[in-house]
């Protein structure tokens, strides 16, 4: 690949580190960026889970040296995201994935409805049921599948999850994700590894990029007020679920 789509992709991906370290939807950025520079589609995802892993790495780094990221539940979930994200990895080819992503879409664009007419949600600690956390454990643990198969709006919906089922605060929630996207990310990296779907030219300079956006932009999010988060966090919900929305309706008239 030139130097200059190398260049354009590096530059791309650290715009999409500085805002999805806050709100995720990495993948909806970066999987069309490799798709537009000519990166065959299977390769695309094999790079882009290196990209993500790099990203998540940065921002967990920035969040962690601050000690801002929870503990609970965020050891369990992470060490439960590696074996959901080995299972996506392997099971991509036989998914369902238009369907899996029109009820992606339903869950954000309702989770974005949602913030605005709560606008209190994720402001402050609460105490679940045990069986709500139990219920959380399992949901979570599921859906590292998806994040190990694509994982496009994979870590805005584990935000979500944090807050609603663990009652941790959003900003909270965000510096959970980074370590838990990691782990599954790297997980599912393995497998894409080891089958060849992996172009080291661009994911190295996208890895970079991704990490130093991922680090900038964790830096931002410490430094937001809870209320912008929600508000950012709410138009990416919305236009994160439009676009996948767009996409599962434009793959199915394409066939």
């Amino acid at each position: 690949m030139s130097a200059l789509r190398l260049l354009l992709l590096a530059l791309g991906t650290l715009g999409a580190g500085l805002l999805s370290s806050i709100t995720g939807g990495t993948s909806l950025i970066t999987v069309p960026l490799l798709l537009l520079a000519g990166v065959e589609p299977q390769s695309a995802i094999g790079t882009n889970m290196i990209v993500v892993a790099a990203l998540s790495a940065g921002s967990a780094a920035r969040f962690q040296m601050v000690k801002a990221v929870p503990r609970d539940p965020t050891l369990v979930l992470a060490l439960a995201a590696i074996p959901g994200s080995l299972l996506g990895a392997l099971a991509a080819v036989w998914l369902d994935e238009r369907t899996l992503r029109l009820i992606i879409s339903a869950a954000l664009l309702t989770m974005a409805a949602l913030l605005t007419v709560h606008p209190t949600f994720g402001a402050s600690r609460a105490k679940p049921e045990p069986r709500l956390r139990m219920l959380g454990y399992l949901v979570l643990s599921l859906w590292a599948v998806y994040g190990g198969m694509f994982s496009g709006g994979y870590a805005t919906l584990l935000t979500f999850g944090v807050v609603f089922f663990f009652g941790r605060t959003l900003p909270e929630a965000i510096a959970a994700s980074k370590i838990i996207n990691f782990l599954g990310s790297a997980a599912a990296s393995i497998v894409f590894v080891s089958r060849g779907l992996v172009r080291w030219d661009v994911a190295v300079c996208m890895g970079i990029a991704a990490a130093t956006g991922g680090w900038l932009g964790a830096k931002v999010a410490l430094r937001l007020r809870p209320e912008q988060i929600r508000r950012l966090f709410a138009v990416v919900l919305a236009a994160v679920g439009a676009k996948v929305g767009y996409d599962a309706c434009r793959s199915h008239r394409s066939t």
